[in-house]
């Protein structure tokens, strides 16, 4: 849970002015210290402490946003983003030539819990052969870190359990959050993130083994409802996800360039955005200003897993993954670090917009919308124009979002607060303001970047309505509950009646006599009624269909409704039957719920009419 704190007007107001001279800069720090002695604290601050601040050398729009910034915690804030893109980024020339490293920080995907398990497993994110994702992980991870630590301008640093499995010491790690990710990453300097992932899709959940391969499968869903489902294509291929937020460009040409160099090598990317996937759903790294998160293939298909497997697959994966980096450092940053000796072209990245980016994304996750609308005002002020005004697209989508937003939510408090004549007024004040306040929050909607801004809302939307309205508008939660444990039960299961839907599946290599025989369990008599039944469906359709008129000489088009025999191919069918077992109608689907009370079945819910005797019930 993210708690927003919220500004104390009673602050004192921040020294705008500040020029540079003694005297401000000590008036500053005495202020800081008696603000933190004030609320019990004997040390002063440790911005006072480390250097004098000042904002002199800072371009005109950071020291707008600092000028007219009143809370000094929040000033604090700024002054140390700015300082890391500084030290880190702007400062990369001098620290280089210096002997200087650039550090990447290597995020442990996923891991241990708590429990001991690995999370790839607690989450089924197994693959075919049913190792958890961290299997493959750690072995690309290993050799990302054999060539990143070979570079004598590159130093690599993770949590202590993870830099023990990369140099080969361990092969268990713990797993934390992203959260953590970024603040490690913060506190050792770090200049990009990246981490190793492999994928695993299926059509209701992370799933192991056979849902990624094409066919009629069972699957449960996370709240363990039982479906049959007809897969039709596999996933498959590589894709890298960049963080979409990065104004400089670099996560995203990073991605791009992988792409690239990766076909070059002969692997197929995935067909999502071809590869190169902004991540815009779940913004992992939002806090960081470069990252990217790899997904090197589709351990849920058993092809793919294959190639994971192969050291020479694994080897074009991350020489492609470290070339890829270095190319990135030397075209945005101006640094070549790919010999002994380092070489410095000009710098592009915009040093400028990475600080007003970081500032408004600051103010967005304190809840502070209107401070991010300024400072994302300043940036299309800045750079509208510029070779890096398509990396702005993102943050003035967030700033018109959380704009409407703040509009709506200003008119819900106010119809909220307002005094009403009488009872029934009241009311219909109170539904228009909880319309009002929906309607705020579908316009920043349920994505993690804007997290602490549904918090800051609903608690000001809670307050103003009163706890009884509070109840029903407050927010959704933002975490998710743990999948449902799957119970295996055995109950006495009647046989469903003759007009019950019946489920049938038709697999891959089987007849239709043979999928009625797996679907209802007949005897052998009414098993070959069925055949001959099913083998004369048809099923009424209208179509076009061209007559010669006599009367207007011509070729004319009429409708007519036209019987059609049903070919029973490859996939999953409800059919209904009448007394005489003449097929009624039939309707394909790509996926059905297993509902003993609603279908039919002999194989998966052991409740056909047509089996003998009762069934009893074991998925």
């Amino acid at each position: 849970m993210i708690h927003i704190t919220r500004i104390n007007s009673r602050h004192v107001p921040f020294a705008v002015a500040i020029n540079g001279s003694v005297h401000m800069k000590r008036l500053l720090a005495a202020l800081l210290f008696a603000l933190c002695a004030a609320s019990g604290s004997l040390a002063a601050p440790s911005l006072a402490d480390r250097s004098p601040y000042s904002i002199d050398s800072q371009p005109q729009p950071v020291r707008q946003i600092l000028e007219r910034e009143k809370n000094i915690e929040s000033a604090k804030k700024i002054h140390e983003i700015v300082e890391y893109i500084d030290t880190v980024y702007g400062s990369l020339h001098e620290r280089i030539k210096n002997g200087g490293k650039i550090v990447v920080f290597v995020d442990p995907a996923h891991g241990k819990l708590e429990n001991g398990t690995w999370s790839g497993a607690a989450t089924d994110r197994l693959s075919t052969t049913g190792k958890p994702e961290e299997h493959y992980s750690i072995m690309l991870s290993r050799k990302l870190y054999r060539l990143l630590t070979a570079n004598r301008h590159i130093e690599v640093k993770s949590t202590d359990d993870f830099m023990r499995v990369m140099r080969g010491e361990s092969d268990t790690y713990n797993n934390i959050s992203f959260n953590d990710t970024v603040r490690l990453a913060r506190e050792c300097r770090a200049f990009i993130i990246v981490s190793e992932h492999l994928n695993n899709v299926s059509v209701f959940k992370k799933a192991g083994g056979l849902s990624n391969m094409p066919g009629v499968h069972l699957t449960f869903t996370r709240g363990g409802s039982k479906y049959l489902i007809h897969i039709r294509n596999t996933y498959k291929g590589f894709l890298t996800l960049y963080n979409k937020f990065d104004v400089t460009g670099a996560s995203k040409k990073y991605s791009d360039a992988l792409r690239a160099n990766l076909i070059a090598k002969g692997l197929a990317p995935n067909n999502w955005d071809f590869g190169s996937v902004a991540d815009d759903r779940f913004t992992y790294f939002v806090d960081f200003p470069v990252s990217v998160i790899y997904e090197s293939g589709f351990i849920s298909n058993p092809e793919e897993e294959k190639l994971l497997s192969d050291a020479s697959h694994q080897d074009r994966i991350v020489s492609g993954q470290y070339d890829t980096l270095l190319s990135t450092i030397r075209d945005l940053f101006g640094v070549d670090i790919s010999g002994n000796s380092p070489a410095f072209t000009t710098m592009r990245a915009p040093i400028t917009m990475m600080k007003l980016s970081r500032i408004a994304i600051h103010y967005l996750k304190n809840g502070n919308p209107q401070n991010a609308i300024y400072a994302i005002g300043l940036m299309q002020k800045s750079y509208g124009s510029s070779e890096f005004r398509n990396y702005l697209a993102p943050y003035v989508k967030v700033k018109n979002n959380i704009a409407r937003a703040s509009q709506l939510q200003s008119q819900a408090l106010k119809l909220a607060k307002g005094p009403a004549k009488n009872r029934k007024i009241a009311i219909r004040r109170q539904a228009k303001a909880r319309q009002l306040y929906r309607s705020a929050m579908r316009h920043i909607g349920k994505r993690s970047l804007y997290a602490p801004l549904r918090e800051h809302y609903a608690m000001e939307f809670k307050t103003a309505i009163g706890a009884r309205t509070a109840v029903s508008v407050a927010a959704p939660p933002t975490s998710t509950a743990a999948p449902a444990e799957k119970m295996v039960s055995f109950s006495s299961v009647k046989r469903a009646g003759l007009h019950t839907p019946i489920i049938l599946t038709i697999e891959n290599g089987d007849s239709l006599e043979r999928s009625i025989e797996k679907a209802l369990g007949p005897d052998r008599a009414t098993l070959q009624k069925l055949v001959t039944s099913f083998s004369n469906a048809g099923e009424y359709r209208r179509v076009k269909v061209a007559s010669y008129s006599k009367k207007k000489k011509k070729m004319v088009w009429s409708w007519k409704r036209v019987r059609q025999p049903v070919s029973f191919e490859h996939g999953i069918y409800i059919v209904r039957l009448n007394r005489t077992l003449g097929v009624v109608s039939v309707s394909k689907t790509g996926r059905v719920p297993l509902v003993a009370g609603r279908y039919q079945n002999h194989q998966y819910l052991k409740n056909s009419y047509f089996a003998p005797g009762e069934k009893t019930r074991s998925l």
